[in-house]
């Protein structure tokens, strides 16, 4: 069968494999545009928020593929197998921190980013000095602040609770 990569241990579908790939391929872009970044940084506050937008992007890829291949190499088992109960509490403590918590914030991240840039390259096509003046430090830090509390229900509120078979 040509959808598994098959051994002892553990069993990959090939569709598995194009997606960490793409994913790896992408951190590593990103990865080349952080360096890129670093290397032409101007007075341009521009340069400074697409390097935080690159720097975002990596971990958030890097975040994914662990995720990811978590459960594929963690012993050569799925998750959901015969584990201890603690082991299982910590897979489902690992997915709602990591998974779904951190890259959500990540993402928002980004998204944020890119609605303040946006903003910031409308208002300079219009001659209108609205964000010439924002310390970019102080901007960044307001929306770090707002993309981990915007997520933080999702910590809150999500129950971790031991299905029964």
């Amino acid at each position: 069968n040509l959808s598994l990569i098959e051994s002892s241990t553990f069993n990959i579908p090939i569709r598995n494999i194009i997606v960490i790939s793409t994913w790896s391929f992408g951190a590593l872009t990103s990865l080349i545009n952080v360096i890129v970044f670093i290397k032409i940084l101007k007075k341009d506050t521009l340069y400074k928020y697409l390097l935080i937008m690159c720097i975002a992007d990596f971990f958030y890829l890097i975040l994914i593929v662990l995720v990811y291949l978590y459960p594929i190499f963690c012993n050569g088992r799925q998750i959901q197998s015969k584990c201890s109960a603690s082991s299982k509490y910590m897979d489902l403590f690992n997915e709602l921190a990591f998974d779904e918590y951190l890259t959500s914030c990540l993402a928002i991240l980004n998204i944020t980013i890119e609605i303040f840039l946006t903003l910031d390259r409308l208002f300079l096509v219009l001659n209108i000095k609205l964000f010439k003046n924002f310390n970019p430090n102080i901007v960044l830090s307001i929306i770090f602040t707002f993309a981990l509390l915007y997520y933080l229900p999702v910590l809150l509120l999500y129950k971790i609770v031991e299905e029964r078979t």
